[in-house]
Parts: structure tokens; sequence; C-alpha cells
């Protein structure tokens, strides 16, 4: 089933302007963050789709004034895949959690929460995953200013390589 196909679907169910196809590398179904949780329910249980599993949840960070979330979606039973992609604000980004629809997503939320800022609603343990608590800011951000040091360790390969013998190599441009 095509992405056009499955979007078409959602507007039927969930009413028409709900969904729409947003041509990338893959084809994408856009939804608004106020109807992903109805639509992701949807796209589990209807029987025409069964989307019953996540693959993935990343963010994207769309300067000057956007970011995103992508859902990659498979069936396993129809053998069908989708990509769902939901755009919020930059300045204040967030998008429902769909824990509630396929569990293993809070894992993903709490990644794209660490790293881009984005909030989750409905995460029921929304916090930092791979970076201390005390980090300040989300390092996939493009704004992002790295800092000199965290808690006086240096943050910056260069400045943290301990000289042994001989010199630092110098950094690599790029």
């Amino acid at each position: 089933m095509e992405a056009a196909d499955i979007a078409r679907l959602i507007d039927e169910r969930l009413g028409a302007g709900t969904a729409s196809v947003y041509e990338d590398l893959e084809p994408q179904v856009a939804i608004a963050p106020e109807r992903l949780v109805e639509a992701c329910l949807y796209l589990r249980d209807a029987q025409e789709l069964r989307f019953d599993y996540m693959r993935c949840l990343t963010g994207l960070d769309l300067p000057p004034d956007a970011m995103a979330v992508v859902i990659h979606l498979v069936s396993t039973v129809l053998k069908h895949r989708l990509i769902l992609r939901v755009e919020t604000s930059r300045e204040r980004p967030s998008v429902p959690s769909v824990e509630g629809v396929w569990p293993g997503a809070g894992w993903f939320e709490r990644e794209v929460f660490d790293l881009l800022g984005v909030d989750f609603p409905g995460n029921r343990d929304l916090r930092r995953i791979l970076l201390p608590d005390e980090w300040i800011g989300h390092p996939l951000r493009k704004d992002y200013r790295e800092s000199r040091a965290f808690f006086n360790i240096p943050t910056r390969r260069a400045e943290s390589i301990r000289v042994v013998h001989g010199s630092v190599p110098p950094a690599e441009e790029g």
C-alpha cells in the first residue's frame, strides 16, 4: 500500500485534511500534532493497515523555525511500511507521545528529547537518556554551541587528550 493510499484512508476515517503526503527520499504522511495519537491508533488497529511495529522514531532540526518528528512504521502481517512526519515549532517543540500506542516509543522519545529538546506530553518517563541531567542544551540542534567544559572536564577532544609522547595531531577540518 502506498503513502497516498494510507493518507486517503486516514482522511476518510479522521476527516478531510488530517493527512497529507510529503515527498522526500521516501514518501511520508504528514499529520498535525493534535491528531497524531488518534491517527496512530487507527494505523495500528485498522484491519486494512495493521501497523503493529514501530521501527524507529527520530527528530529533525529544520531551520529556521521548525522541528519534525519522524516515525517509521511496519505492518509485519501485511508487509508494508509507512513514514509519519509531524512538524512542530522550533521555539517550543512539542509532539504528543505515542508510547501508549507502541510502548517502545518511550525510549526513542527520550532520545529525541535529550538531543533535540522536543517535548513529548504523555510520555511516562521523559528525561535525559544519553546525557547527564545537568547537561545544558540539546547537542543535535543546529544552533547548539558546545561549552568548553562540563564540571571542569574538557568537552573538546583535542583538549581532553593526554599527550604521553610527541604532540597532539591537528584536528581534521570538516
